[in-house]
C-alpha cells in the first residue's frame, strides 16, 4: 500500500541548502511520487549549523545584540531564549564566513561568544546550550573567558586577550571573583582531542586559513593552555571549535554531549512520528560517521522502536555497512543528481529534487507496492511530450501543448514551424522543445546553426539536434564535435540534447559519440529520433550512462509505449523520455 503519511527530516547539506531548503526540495519529490501521501517537513540539525532555525519555531523568542567580531569591529548576532533557557549557535558570533578571506586562526578572537553567553545569563538563564562548529578561531576558549571576567597576563604581567597564535605568551589567568551559577551545556558531534595530529590545529585550523608552518604554534598554544588550566589534552571533543570544548569545560564547567537527542526532545520528534508511514532524513555527505552524533543516528534511534522504515538522501553518499543500515531500518540511500560542471553547490535544490523523485519511484515499487501507474505523475515529468508527424496540424499541435500543461510533463516537442504560434499560446506555462537538422542529420552545419538562431528566437527553451551520423560512422569525429559546439553556441544558453540514433551505430561508435557530446558542452545525449529503424532499448541506455561524463543526461525515445517501458528505461538511467503515447495512457 502507499504511505498515508511521510516525515521529511534533513539536516542542512553545508555550503548548499539549509535544513528547510532541504526538506522542501526532498518534499516536492515525495510529493509527485507518492501523490496521495501527507508530506510534513521537519527539518532538523545536530547541534553545529542550523540549530537555531531549526529550533525557533518551538516557542523560543529571537534575542539580537551586537558583538565583538573574531577579528575587528562588531558584528550583529543572534540567540534563542525561552523559560531561563538559551540557545546560542557559536557561529552566529564566530563562524568562519564572518571574517572572510580575512581568516586567520592566528588573530581571531572567541570573544563575542563569550558575550553571547554574558547577555544570556544577564538575562536570568539557568541553562545555556552551545552549538559549537565552524568557527574561525583557535583560541581554546580564552575569548569567551575574557568576556565572561578571566584575566590573562604574560611573563611581564602585561593583561592581554589571547588568540591562537598568542597562547602560549600566557603566564599567568586570574579567574573572577564569582561565576555566575548557570548550567552551561556544549553541543558537539565530533570527539576530537585538544592537541596532536587528530587535534584541533592539526585537523580544523587548515580550514580556517592556517599554513602548514602555523599548525605547530597552534598546537603548542594549545598544549600550552592545557598544562596552565590542568586540563586533559586528550579530551574528546575538547578539540571541537578551535579548542573550544575544552575551553567552556574548564572555564565554565560546562558538560560536552551530542546535541541531536536534545533538539529532539526540544523539538518533540516523537510526537512528529505518530501515523508516520516513511521517514526520509539526509545531508550533504552521508558516511560511516553519520551513524554517530548526527541526525541520522538521532532520527533512526527513534524510528527504529515503531519500526518506522527510514530513507537516506544525501548529496552525496558513501558505502556504509549493509548491516549497519538494516540494523538502523534503512530501505534506501540515495543522491542528489549530478552537478553538470562538477561543482555540489550548482543547483542543488532541483539536483536534490530529481535525485529524490528517481529514488522514491524505485522505493515505491519495492517496498510499498504502489506500482507503475501509482508514479504516472513523475514519469509524466520526465517527458518531453512529443509530435513531430509530417501531417500535424495547429489543431493537433493545440491538444498536445494543452495535454502537456494539464499533465505537468517536462516540455512539449514539436516541429519548429510551430513554435512561435506555441509560445504565444503557452506563454511561460510550459517549455518548449524543437529539432535541428531533423530526421536525418543531413544538413550542413550552416544550416543547423540557422535552424537553431531562428528556433530560440521564436521561443523554443530546448533544442533537440540529429548530429551528422554519416561523419560519425566516417571516423570524422572532429568535424562532428566542431558542428556540436557551434549549435551549442546558437542555443544561447538554452538545453541542447544531441541525437545520435543508436540503431544506426555500433557499441564502439555510441561510445565515441557519449566522448564527442560530453566534450561538447551539450546537455543531453538522446538515444534515437523514432523515424529511424529502431528506438531505444534499456541496454543502450545503460551504454550511454556508464559512458557520458557526470554532467550529461540521457534521453531516451522511440518506441516507449507503455509505462513498464517509461520505467525500464529510467530504471536503466534514463533522465528524459520522448514519447507521446504516455500522455495517451494517462488521458485513458
Amino acid at each position: 500500500m502507499n504511505p498515508n503519511r511521510i516525515l521529511v527530516c534533513p539536516d542542512s547539506f553545508k555550503g548548499t541548502l539549509t535544513a528547510k531548503q532541504a526538506a522542501r526540495a526532498i518534499a516536492d519529490a515525495a510529493e509527485l511520487v507518492f501523490r496521495d501521501a501527507v508530506v510534513d517537513l521537519f527539518p532538523l540539525a545536530d547541534g553545529g549549523e542550523g540549530t537555531l532555525d531549526c529550533l525557533a519555531a518551538c516557542g523560543f523568542s529571537v534575542v539580537r545584540i551586537s558583538v565583538r567580531h573574531p577579528l575587528n569591529g562588531t558584528v550583529n548576532a543572534r540567540y534563542l531564549y525561552r523559560d531561563k533557557t538559551a540557545v546560542i549557535e557559536s557561529a552566529e558570533a564566530i563562524g568562519l564566513p564572518l571574517v572572510g578571506a580575512d581568516k586567520n586562526p592566528l588573530l581571531t578572537t572567541s570573544y563575542g561568544l563569550g558575550e553571547l553567553i554574558a547577555d544570556a545569563i544577564g538575562r536570568g538563564a539557568e541553562t545555556v546550550f552551545v552549538t559549537l562548529g565552524g568557527s574561525s578561531t583557535n583560541d581554546g576558549g580564552c575569548g569567551v573567558a575574557a568576556a565572561l571576567g578571566y584575566r590573562f597576563f604574560d611573563a611581564t604581567g602585561h593583561e592581554f586577550l589571547p588568540t591562537g597564535g598568542t597562547l602560549s605568551a600566557i603566564d599567568r589567568i586570574v579567574a573572577p571573583h564569582t561565576l555566575p551559577d548557570i548550567r552551561i551545556i556544549v553541543w558537539t558531534d565530533i570527539d576530537n582531542p585538544v592537541c596532536g595530529m587528530r587535534g584541533a590545529s592539526y585537523v580544523f585550523a587548515p580550514q580556517k586559513g592556517a599554513s602548514s608552518a602555523d599548525l605547530p604554534l597552534l598546537d603548542n598554544g594549545l598544549r600550552h593552555l592545557c598544562q596552565l588550566l590542568d586540563a586533559d589534552p586528550d579530551t574528546p571533543g575538547g578539540g571541537a571549535a578551535g579548542g573550544l570544548g575544552i575551553g567552556l569545560k574548564i572555564f565554565c564547567g560546562a558538560t560536552l554531549r551530542p546535541g541531536i537527542e536534545e533538539i529532539l526532545r526540544l523539538t518533540q520528534f516523537d510526537r512528529a512520528l505518530d501515523q508516520v508511514d516513511l521517514v526520509v532524513t539526509g545531508e550533504g555527505k552521508f558516511d560511516d560517521q553519520s551513524l554517530m552524533g548526527k541526525v541520522f543516528s538521532g532520527v533512526t534511534a527513534h524510528t527504529r522502536p515503531r519500526g518506522i522504515p527510514v530513507a537516506v538522501v544525501a548529496g552525496k553518499a558513501s558505502p556504509v555497512s549493509a548491516e549497519q543500515l538494516e540494523s538502523a531500518g534503512v530501505v534506501l540511500v540515495a543522491e542528489s543528481d549530478p552537478a553538470p560542471d562538477g561543482d555540489y553547490r550548482t543547483d542543488a535544490y532541483r539536483r536534490l529534487r530529481d535525485g529524490a523523485a528517481r529514488a522514491f519511484s524505485q522505493l515505491a515499487d519495492k517496498f510499498f507496492n504502489t506500482g507503475v501507474l501509482m508514479n504516472q505523475t513523475y514519469i509524466l515529468s520526465l517527458c518531453d511530450h512529443t509530435l513531430l508527424a509530417p501531417d500535424a496540424t495547429w489543431d493537433d499541435i493545440r491538444t498536445v501543448l494543452d495535454d502537456a500543461v494539464r499533465f505537468e510533463t517536462a516540455s512539449a516537442c514539436i516541429p519548429p514551424c510551430f513554435l512561435k504560434a506555441a509560445r504565444a499560446y503557452v506563454g511561460d506555462a510550459l517549455k518548449l522543445t524543437t529539432v535541428i537538422g531533423f530526421p536525418t542529420g543531413y544538413q550542413t552545419t550552416s544550416v543547423k546553426v540557422a535552424e537553431t538562431l531562428r528556433a530560440v528566437g521564436d521561443g523554443a527553451d530546448e533544442i533537440d539536434m540529429v548530429l551528422n551520423i554519416g561523419d560519425l560512422k566516417s571516423g570524422k569525429q572532429d568535424s562532428v564535435l566542431d558542428e556540436i559546439k557551434q549549435i551549442r553556441a546558437a542555443c544561447q544558453g538554452k538545453i541542447l540534447k544531441v541525437i545520435i540514433e543508436t540503431c544506426l551505430l555500433s557499441d564502439a561508435e555510441k561510445i565515441d559519440a557519449c566522448r564527442i557530446v560530453g566534450e561538447s558542452g551539450a546537455d543531453f545525449i538522446k538515444t534515437s529520433t523514432g523515424f529511424s529503424k529502431g528506438g531505444a532499448t534499456a541496454e543502450d541506455v545503460r551504454l550511454l550512462r556508464l559512458n557520458v561524463p557526470a554532467h550529461v543526461k540521457v534521453k531516451a525515445a522511440g518506441g516507449i509505449r507503455s509505462w513498464e517501458d517509461a520505467m525500464r528505461m529510467i530504471e536503466s538511467g534514463a533522465d528524459r523520455l520522448g514519447t507521446s503515447a504516455l500522455v495517451r495512457l494517462a488521458k485513458q
